[in-house]
Parts: C-alpha cells; sequence; structure tokens
C-alpha cells in the first residue's frame, strides 16, 4: 500500500482521529484527577485549628475524652506484673495477654466513652457547623519496665487485634467514637502523644479526625468551573473531530464522484464522436460517394449518435439548470399523461419488456411540468432495465390517491439494492457498484430527486438485494373547479 493510499484512507483516518480523541481525553481526564488529588491534599478544614484547641483544652489532664485515663490505667497497672514476667520468661504467653488487655481497654473505653457529647458542646461553643463529623481513635500504646525501654502493645501499621471487630480497626488506629467514615491525613485534626517516663508506666497515642461526610462533593463542587470547562472543551474537541471527518469524508465523495463522473463523460462522449469521425471519414471516400444507397446509412449512424450527444449534454444542463422557483407547472389529469408517457417509451423498448399499469378508475389532477416528470420517468424506467438481469424485464406502474394526495408507486424486478447504495444512488455523478458495468453519467436518479424536490414532492424508495426496487411519488391533488 502507498503512502497516498494510506493518506485517502477513510479507515484509517478514523483510526488516527480516534487515536488522537482517546490520548487528548485521558490527558485532559488526568488533569481533571491530579488537580482533584492536589486539591484534596491541600484541603484543610478551617474549622480544625479551632476544634484542636478546643480538643486539647478538654483533655489536657486527660486521654482521649474526660474519664479516658482513670479507665486505660485501671487495666493497665493491674495487668503491669503479668506482662513484664511474661515478656522476659514467656513470649508466647506476652503476645496473648497484650491482645486481651488491649481488647480490654478498647472495649470499655467505647462503652464508657462521652465523646459524643463533648464534640456537640465544642461545635456550640465556638459556633461551628452542625453537620460536622469526628472519629476518635487510638493509635499507639506501649509500656515500659524500666522506664527507658518501651515495650509496643497496639500499633496500627505493624498488627491488628484479633480479639477486636476488624471493622474499628484501620490504618489509623483503632476507632473509639464517632460517625466520621473516611479518616485521611487531611482531616487529621489534632493528635496527642501522653507518656510518664518512669519505671512501670505506659504511653499512649490518640488523634482526632473531623470533616464532613461529603468531602468529596465539596472538593469536586469548589472545581465545578474547571470541571465544565474540560467537559465543555472535550466535547468541543469531539464535536470538531466529528464535524471536520464528516465534511472529510463529504468532500472526499464529491470528489470521487466527480472524478467517475468525468472518466464516464469522457467516455460518453467520445464514443459518438468517434463514430461521427469515422462516418464522415467513410462518406468522403471516393467509392461511397459514387454510390448513394451507401451514404444514407451513414447519415442515419451520424445523426444517431449527433443525437446521442445532445441528450447527454442536455441532461448535464438540465440538472445544473433546475430551480425549483422557476419552472413551469400546468394541471393535467395524472392517468391521461402517464399513459402518454408510458406509450410513448413502450416505442423504444424491446419485446422482452412488460410494463403493466392500469388507470381505469384513477382521475386525479396533479400541478407540475410535463418535460421534468416525463424526463423523470424515462430515468426510472431507464434504470429498471439497465439494472436488470432477467430474461423477462417487468415495470409495474401503480397509482394510489388518499385524501388530498397521490402516490405513484413504480416497481421493477431488478437486481434490487442493498442500504448502503440506496443511501448514495441519490448524489450527483454517483454510478451504483452492484456488480453490472453499465453506460452513463451517473446524473439519472440525482435528475429524479432534484424533479421531485422541485414540485415541493416526496420521494420513497424501499429495495430488496436480488429481488426488486420501488420508487413511490407522493404528490398533492388539485382540487377540481367547477
Amino acid at each position: 500500500m502507498t503512502f497516498n493510499k494510506i493518506q485517502s484512507s477513510p479507515g484509517t483516518h478514523k483510526v488516527i482521529a480516534l487515536f488522537s480523541l482517546i490520548i487528548l481525553s485521558y490527558l485532559q481526564f488526568s488533569l481533571i484527577y491530579t488537580t482533584y488529588k492536589l486539591k484534596d491534599k491541600q484541603y484543610i478544614l478551617k474549622e480544625s485549628r479551632i476544634i484542636e484547641n478546643s480538643y486539647k483544652e478538654v483533655v489536657r489532664n486527660d486521654k482521649l475524652y474526660p474519664g479516658g485515663e482513670k479507665i486505660v490505667d485501671s487495666i493497665i497497672y493491674r495487668n503491669m506484673q503479668a506482662l513484664e514476667d511474661n515478656y522476659y520468661h514467656d513470649p508466647t504467653a506476652f503476645a496473648l495477654l497484650k491482645q486481651k488487655v488491649c481488647d480490654s481497654i478498647v472495649r470499655n473505653l467505647r462503652i464508657n466513652s462521652n465523646m459524643d457529647s463533648v464534640f456537640k458542646s465544642i461545635l456550640k461553643k465556638d459556633s461551628l457547623d452542625q453537620d460536622l463529623k469526628y472519629l476518635l481513635v487510638m493509635n499507639d500504646l506501649a509500656i515500659t519496665f524500666n522506664g527507658i525501654n518501651y515495650v509496643s502493645l497496639y500499633k496500627p501499621e505493624k498488627e491488628k487485634l484479633s480479639y477486636l471487630d476488624p471493622e474499628i480497626q484501620n490504618q489509623y488506629g483503632i476507632a473509639i467514637d464517632g460517625e466520621l467514615k473516611n479518616p485521611t491525613n487531611q482531616n487529621h485534626t489534632a493528635g496527642l502523644m501522653v507518656s510518664s517516663p518512669t519505671p512501670r508506666s505506659y504511653y499512649m497515642g490518640f488523634a482526632i479526625h473531623v470533616d464532613y461526610d461529603n468531602r468529596k462533593m465539596i472538593i469536586l463542587k469548589s472545581m465545578t468551573f474547571s470541571l465544565l470547562l474540560s467537559i465543555s472543551f472535550i466535547i468541543l474537541v469531539i464535536s470538531i473531530y466529528y464535524f471536520t471527518f464528516r465534511n472529510w469524508l463529504r468532500q472526499k465523495k464529491l470528489a470521487d464522484m466527480k472524478t467517475d463522473f468525468l472518466n464516464s463523460i469522457t467516455h460518453e462522449f467520445n464514443t459518438p464522436i468517434a463514430t461521427i469521425l469515422v462516418a464522415n471519414s467513410s462518406i468522403r471516400n471516393k467509392e461511397i460517394i459514387g454510390e448513394p444507397s451507401k451514404i444514407y446509412p451513414l447519415t442515419e449512424v451520424i445523426q444517431r449518435q449527433t443525437q446521442r450527444l445532445q441528450t447527454l449534454i442536455n441532461q448535464a444542463l438540465d440538472i445544473s439548470q433546475m430551480n425549483k422557483n422557476e419552472i413551469e407547472k400546468e394541471v393535467y389529469d395524472m392517468a391521461s399523461l402517464l399513459e402518454e408517457i408510458i406509450n410513448d417509451y413502450k416505442l423504444k423498448i424491446s419485446e422482452n419488456v412488460s410494463i403493466i399499469y392500469n388507470f381505469e378508475h384513477i382521475h386525479a389532477l396533479v400541478l407540475l411540468n410535463r418535460f421534468l416528470l416525463t424526463t423523470m420517468l424515462y430515468n426510472i424506467f431507464d434504470n429498471a432495465l439497465k439494472y436488470n438481469t432477467k430474461e423477462h424485464k417487468e415495470i409495474k406502474i401503480e397509482m394510489i390517491t388518499h385524501g388530498q394526495s397521490l402516490t405513484l408507486c413504480i416497481r421493477d424486478n431488478g437486481v434490487g439494492m442493498n442500504k448502503k447504495l440506496m443511501k448514495s444512488i441519490f448524489d450527483k455523478f454517483y454510478r451504483g457498484k452492484n456488480g453490472i458495468k453499465t453506460r452513463g453519467l451517473g446524473l439519472g436518479l440525482f435528475y429524479v430527486k432534484q424533479t421531485v424536490e422541485a414540485h415541493n414532492w416526496e420521494l420513497n424508495l424501499t429495495s430488496e438485494p436480488g429481488q426488486c426496487s420501488t420508487f413511490c411519488i407522493t404528490m398533492p391533488v388539485e382540487k377540481e373547479k367547477f
């Protein structure tokens, strides 16, 4: 495949356009996501400093919440001797005991927690938003036997407490109280570490996270302008891609059809011209000049080919000059006019062609241009015979009246068309590619469409591949004047 073929291939252009659009969309969404993560990281609740100060004031001489230190002390010191003995002499027993101690501490802290009332009082005292949620966590616990070296009983990044519900344990610690469901580093409001560096003591770490449950929505709302701008930009780019590609296809299709038209018209014009030149050259032959009986057939050839050439030229001119605002129209009895047109057309068809119709009970007056209608019907008839491989060819014509309109249907028994072909056959210069090689300029059915539009009629085409095609033209009926 050459570079030019690759350039002109619609499939290649589709792939390139789609690939470019995917890359552009990916970059755009990556930018949005990065902006969101940055805003999430930088987002600091403005109330955090107020809550932090108030919370630290409440637990100044306590742990977790008022009364929390007393609960922890009672459990730790009650088990301190057993923890020390097991730590030095039975590590397995120590591991089991520390789990039980931590479990007991957490359970008692959760049962006796008064943090809800503490937090509400902070919000009320500082006139803060009542929709704020909190989560109080214990994130460190260790004991010392000598006042210097500490032995960890709990650290969230190292171990989970098997005796406790996994749902209350997360990477930030064990939930003691609160309804906040999404603790993060960003909503970490206050953290404290309380210790007493004396033998047989302990230190405890705890923190409070404060935020709104709909944190993500708040951040997204703050990005509303950027989001709308990005989405609009993506839609705009997609629209530009779509319309540009569609227009390119139309231009390419028109260029291809014009090329086919030029090739066809060159062939169609050259054939009669070449025939005329040969006939003219023969007439000038001295032997033929001397025999008048031989001249007449040659003049007939010239006459026929000249008429053919004139027909081709007129067909092209009629298409370019047709204007629905300028055509002259008269009222005709449709049944009578159609019979005349059909009878005239029958003079040039062969014996293996049948035109079937019956207009006996049809009486409808229609405003139309007789020449355009005649030429339009001839084009439909010609196509019905041209694209027909059957031994006996048939054209069936039917008129149906309904209210103030008349529908003229022309049905053949030809090769038919698929849906893809039906979309293009009315285009200018288009010549159907259905396996049958025919002569012509690709203007016949375009002329049909132009005639219908010039009269403000409606055209409907139905077809089945390998069976038939039916052209139905609906036109208004004129009221009779008495």
